[in-house]
């Protein structure tokens, strides 16, 4: 399954990651420590972000919070790095990007 990673530093690229499993291990790792998710819902997608990031100070993400204009309210932002996964499944599960998905969302 292919997911895209939203690192907050800019010098790093967006870039999609395939994983075997959308598990929390790989999302909190990803991310730096406990998760939340946010839906996009502009693009029927799920966004998970360092829950406590305001409170440990991790930097601002621009691209993310672009990304989830619309999902969030008008003055809030993201920070720290962030991953992208498609829709859920009928279960409730995470489903990976399709190539197409990952060519529109990377910059």
């Amino acid at each position: 399954m292919k997911v895209l990673v939203i690192p907050a530093d800019e010098a790093e690229p967006v870039h999609a990651e395939e994983v075997d499993k959308i598990d929390l291990a790989f999302l909190q790792k990803t991310c730096g420590g406990n998760i939340e998710a946010v839906s996009v819902t502009t693009e029927d997608l799920t966004m998970y972000l360092n829950e406590e990031g305001k409170l440990d100070g991790l930097p601002r993400n621009r691209r993310a919070t672009a990304l989830a204009q619309g999902s969030i309210q008008y003055n809030d932002y993201i920070v720290g790095s962030a991953v992208i996964t498609g829709p859920t499944d009928e279960e409730g599960y995470d489903t990976g990007l399709s190539d197409e998905q990952v060519r529109t969302l990377t910059p």
